[in-house]
């Protein structure tokens, strides 16, 4: 693996794929395009759609450390798993997702080197 600045941030998709039966991580699927993941995802991954859901009407505004916290168990995540992001688009909105999630205090966050292309 090359150097990075922050090792771990990342990790890779040989290593998601070998833990995606793993009940301590949560995949995430965080786009610009929304309807990408109804085409096809991550097994097991769940999806957030970053307009509507990490971001409060009708400012704009990020959403609260509560909000998220709703959201995220809404969808089946608990505070316990290791959260992993990716996207398409060089995991723009991924990683836009994993600076809200670190800024509003998640501890266990990761992108996934490479998002939604390195996997296909």
């Amino acid at each position: 693996m090359a150097e990075y600045k922050n090792p771990d941030v990342l990790v890779e998709t040989g290593w998601l794929e070998e833990n995606l039966d793993n009940k301590d991580l949560a995949i995430i699927e965080v786009d610009e395009d929304p309807t990408a993941y109804e085409k096809g995802h991550i097994s097991g991954a769940i999806a957030i759609d970053w307009v509507k859901e990490l971001q409060s009407p009708p400012l704009r505004e990020f959403v609260s450390a509560e909000r998220l916290a709703e959201l995220l168990g809404s969808k089946g995540v608990s505070s316990d798993q290791t959260i992993v992001l990716y996207g398409g688009n060089n995991n723009w909105f991924a990683t836009y997702a994993y600076w809200l999630f670190k800024y509003r205090g998640a501890e266990k966050v990761k992108l996934l080197n490479g998002g939604r292309k390195k996997w296909e």
